[in-house]
């Protein structure tokens, strides 16, 4: 019985460089995160598409979609004062979090929102990858419409119909993540953090993906 590999040979396009007008289409709580430099961490990624940047992909069955590109961010969940998730939820919002809001703030009130997002490319050994630099409020009257559906899960309150509704690079992060940690809300607590890499388009790379979340500007 043969064994076939083929190389993928179609061109990849990052997310272009520069502000976007943003939608949030996807919160994720994947739970704690088993990392190689700091302690086990548990992570948010956030999604949003870009409606003005459009792209085609083949699907498993061999055809072709297009639809509005996609980039994404994890986040350490925390909202101590300086972890990047407070920041970019303040900027965003246009307020900071008061003290009620810091013991317990539920994120998924920014499922369907728009933002700008300022993208940055960095140069890798083999392509060149798109980064989330800095979010900002939406221009006034900016209303972008989601093209599908907007996803939110909590790896700590499974939902199976949900969790179809990931991307497998995505499904399988959360699989591995390290169980038999206690649930945290999004609270403050100690944050050490390094760059990020952030996952864009509609096909992001398979093989798990480092999860830190520091971008220095």
């Amino acid at each position: 019985m043969p064994l076939v590999i083929e190389h993928n040979t179609r061109e990849f396009k990052p997310v272009p460089a520069g502000t976007h007008l943003a939608l949030c289409t996807m919160i994720v709580n994947i739970g704690v995160q088993d990392n190689s430099k700091f302690e086990p961490r548990p992570k948010l990624y956030i999604r949003w598409e870009i409606p003005d940047e459009r792209v085609t992909w083949i699907d498993r069955k061999g055809s072709e979609h297009s639809g509005p590109a996609t980039i994404g961010r994890f986040y350490t969940k925390s909202l101590a004062p300086k972890a990047n998730l407070r920041r970019d939820l303040e900027i965003w919002r246009g307020k900071s979090f008061t003290e009620s809001e810091l013991r317990a703030f539920d994120v998924a009130i920014f499922l369907g929102r728009a933002c700008q997002l300022s993208v940055v490319h960095k140069e890798g050994p083999e392509r060149i990858s798109a980064n989330v630099a800095a979010i900002s409020a939406p221009p006034r009257g900016a209303k972008p419409k989601p093209s599908g559906k907007l996803v939110l899960f909590d790896a700590d309150n499974w939902d199976d119909e949900t969790f179809a509704e990931l991307p497998p690079w995505l499904q399988q992060l959360i699989k591995d993540r390290i169980v038999n940690a206690p649930a945290q809300k999004i609270a403050p607590e100690p944050e050490h953090s390094k760059e990020p890499v952030a996952v864009h388009g509609r096909n992001a790379v398979a093989a798990k993906p480092e999860l830190d979340d520091r971008i220095p500007f």
